[in-house]
């Protein structure tokens, strides 16, 4: 932008805050949390990581720099899976583990069941 405009940064600023502009937004990244490090271990590609936070694709090795992610290696390297094939891995992981849950939870139900019935068959 600096190029293009021909001034300083500082003087962009300026001039934007008297045309009324909002300035830049500022804060924590979107780039942090348990699913962008799941996405990077998973070895999703950056461009989708990106468009899913809606940020751009050179971020996305920044971002996992900043949080001492491994690093990718470079030239060669290959995305493991899409967006989707994790998205499916994950839900499929997540239903697995209701169903044990809800195995479990019958299981404990028909354990019950029985001791009532033989308590009933004692008295």
């Amino acid at each position: 932008m600096k190029a293009l405009a021909g001034c300083s940064y500082e003087t962009i600023r300026l001039r934007a805050r008297a045309l009324g502009l909002p300035a830049r937004p500022t804060g924590r990244s979107k780039l942090c949390g348990p699913l962008f490090e799941a996405l990077w271990r998973a070895g999703v590609a950056c461009h989708e990581i990106a468009k899913l936070f809606d940020s751009v694709e050179a971020s996305i090795g920044v971002a996992a720099a900043g949080l001492a992610l491994p690093p990718r290696a470079r030239g060669g390297w290959r995305p493991l899976m899409t967006l989707a094939e994790f998205q499916e891995r994950t839900l499929a992981a997540a239903m697995q583990a209701r169903s044990a849950k809800d195995a479990r939870a019958v299981l404990a139900a028909m354990k019950q069941a029985e001791s009532q019935a033989a308590d009933r068959q004692a008295a």
